[in-house]
């Protein structure tokens, strides 16, 4: 049996800087471990403010009223 799975969202409280540096580490850990590669042409670093979406759907934050 063979699992693949290309699509993936991380959601992280921390500040960008540590995003970033989350980013350099998951793209090695594929490389070397895994022989995938990060597309950076996919590859999204947004604000859940924002919104983003994935698989057909629209995921974002949004403060409730009240």
């Amino acid at each position: 049996m063979v699992r693949y799975a290309d699509d993936w969202v991380i959601i992280s409280n921390a500040h960008i800087e540590e995003v970033r540096q989350a980013k350099e580490e998951i793209r090695d850990y594929l490389a070397t471990e895994l022989h995938l590669e990060l597309s950076e042409e996919k590859t999204k670093l947004t604000h859940i403010n924002d919104g983003f979406d994935f698989l057909g759907f629209h995921i974002q934050r949004v403060q409730s009223e009240g």
